[in-house]
């Protein structure tokens, strides 16, 4: 395997790893919480606190892949119907993918650091990583432009990517658009973007210091390599 090729996978697995952790940030019980608070959750109020925090929870739980049961009623009024049960599996599909591939990028990322330090190729993974930080200060920069610009297209388009055409439609008094209102997918949007831009600076940051390990084991600046 070519060194650019290393580098490449490097790179892959490392914004597909910070991509991840990103996601399983936005997953937790607590940004959940807080989203539909300062989103002003309509729900909120027509339901009660405990109720519409407990039943976003439940939906939270359910995309997580942490339970197969979604409420029927909440606080004595409908709950989540078939066509909101439909909408929220196909999303724990998506999940369920985008956390085993970032899994998998943890891995790979751990297996080529250690080929890297075994064969003394750490040109190659600090190449790999700051090529993976500009990508994701990058996609963090024109998502951030897309959203400012017209976030009701950037989420139609992200919407038909990922699911079925107008499987992802409600009513605007639909439980799931009161839970989660168009304000909670902004500040979702703007938190997913801000975290891949703090992984693209840590990330670069790694392959700054891995660049300078390297070079400390270098007797002589003439024997560094040519290139990098």
């Amino acid at each position: 395997m070519s060194g650019a090729l290393r580098s490449l996978l490097v790179c892959v697995a490392a914004a597909a790893a910070a991509a991840g952790i990103a996601l399983a940030i936005l997953l937790m019980p607590w940004f959940t919480r807080a989203g539909i608070e300062i989103a002003g959750a309509p729900a909120l109020s027509d339901l009660g606190r405990r109720s519409a925090y407990e039943a976003a929870e439940a939906a939270r739980r359910f995309v997580a892949g942490r339970t197969d049961v979604l409420p029927a009623t909440v606080a004595g009024r409908p709950g989540f119907d078939e066509a909101a049960a439909s909408h929220l599996a196909d999303v724990r599909g998506v999940v369920t993918v985008a956390r085993w591939v970032g899994v998998a990028a943890l891995v790979g990322l751990w297996s080529l650091a250690a080929h890297a330090v075994a064969h003394g190729t750490q040109l190659e993974l600090a190449r790999g990583l700051r090529w993976a930080g500009r990508t994701l200060l990058a996609t963090a920069a024109a998502a951030a432009l897309a959203g400012a610009a017209d976030f009701g297209a950037a989420f139609v388009a992200f919407h038909e990517l990922l699911f079925p055409k107008g499987g992802w439609l409600f009513p605007a008094d639909a439980l799931l658009i009161r839970l989660f209102p168009e304000r909670f997918w902004i500040l979702a949007g703007a938190c997913f973007v801000a975290l891949l831009a703090a992984g693209g600076a840590v990330v670069l940051w790694a392959a700054r210091f891995v660049r300078t390990l390297f070079d400390d084991r270098l007797p002589d600046a003439a024997q560094r390599p040519v290139g990098d």
